[in-house]
């Protein structure tokens, strides 16, 4: 969706300079800019937060303040922006009646309003809003539901490491479903949650020497997953039927358990330096997450590519979480 939405942006912008010149250059992509953020703090919160937290609230997992504290942020902004048109009207009204001529600075503007309008559209903003839901409410959840199901108060260190290794391993996952759409043949119901989890497991391995504790991140990944998958405008893609998160968070470490023995298999093979095996093995793994007939050897030809390519991603993991940690210490 956001590659989309530069694409038509950009259609956009070759319009606009045809229409009103090279300044449309500056103004349009400075008003789209603003207007992306402005947007978010006003509409991200309702639209993407308020669909989370009332199953929470319901469920007794958080506190109502939530809610406030969703509202809160449009609020001040919209107060904050009220005042500043204010004044600029008054001290500067030449300014403001600038900016409201400004065509090109204006539709900029309302192009990035629209483009945040439909960021519930994008799996991956989801999946990033929801990360920095957890993040920023984290607070308002009940206590005895923090330790019973994330675990996320142990540390902020703790804390840190998760955020860092969901956005890496859904990257993972977005990345490698897009480039082998034509290759990943998925059929059973719960087909893609189970590949997610694969990428889930890629991704801890691939870090462990460097994780703050690999068994509390690995429950904290999948409560998170659990709970995002289960939702009612995700569960028919991952599931295919109606799931209960517990049940969902279940099945998941069965499956993470099944790709820790595969992963430790790889890895044996590979100090023998036999990549060839070390391919078969996350061929097979992978295969694991579209079907549970048996696999066959023109399954592991088919799957071998993006084994390699998932093989080339392991270092580069583990720099994006080094980074990523790198950043907040």
């Amino acid at each position: 969706m956001y590659k989309i939405a530069g694409i038509i942006f950009c259609l956009l912008e070759g319009v606009l300079i045809g229409i009103f010149g090279w300044s449309a250059l500056l103004w349009s992509p400075l008003g789209y800019f603003i207007g992306l953020f402005i947007s978010a703090q006003l509409i991200l919160p309702i639209i993407l937060g308020l669909p989370i937290a009332v199953p929470l609230v319901i469920k007794k997992e958080m506190r109502p303040r939530v809610y406030l504290a969703l509202f809160r942020t449009p609020l001040i902004w919209i107060i904050q922006l009220s005042i500043f048109c204010f004044l600029l009207a008054w001290v500067w009204p030449s300014a403001a009646k600038w900016i409201i001529g400004n065509q090109t600075l204006n539709i900029g503007l309302t192009f990035g309003f629209i483009a945040i309008l439909l960021t519930p559209l994008s799996r991956k903003g989801r999946v990033d809003f929801r990360i920095d839901f957890d993040k920023i409410y984290s607070k308002y959840y009940y206590d005895s539901k923090i330790e019973q199901n994330t675990n996320l108060h142990f540390s902020k260190k703790q804390r840190i490491q998760v955020e860092a290794a969901i956005k890496i391993f859904t990257n993972l996952y977005f990345h490698t479903t897009k480039t082998a759409s034509s290759v990943l043949q998925f059929r059973c119901p719960d087909s893609k949650f189970h590949y997610l989890i694969f990428c889930m497991s890629a991704m801890i391995k691939s870090c462990e020497d460097i994780i703050y504790d690999k068994d509390l991140m690995a429950i904290d990944c999948i409560h998170f997953l659990s709970s995002f998958t289960t939702e009612k405008k995700n569960v028919q893609e991952f599931f295919n039927e109606t799931m209960d998160p517990e049940e969902a968070k279940n099945i998941g470490s069965a499956y993470f358990e099944d790709f820790k023995d595969g992963w430790l298999s790889f890895f044996e093979v590979i100090k023998s330096d036999n990549q060839n095996e070390g391919n078969s093995i996350i061929s097979s793994m992978i295969y694991s997450t579209e079907t549970k007939e048996p696999i066959m050897p023109e399954d592991k030809e088919r799957l071998s590519e993006l084994s390699w390519l998932i093989l080339s991603f392991l270092p580069s993991m583990q720099d994006a979480f080094l980074d990523s940690i790198g950043r907040y210490k």
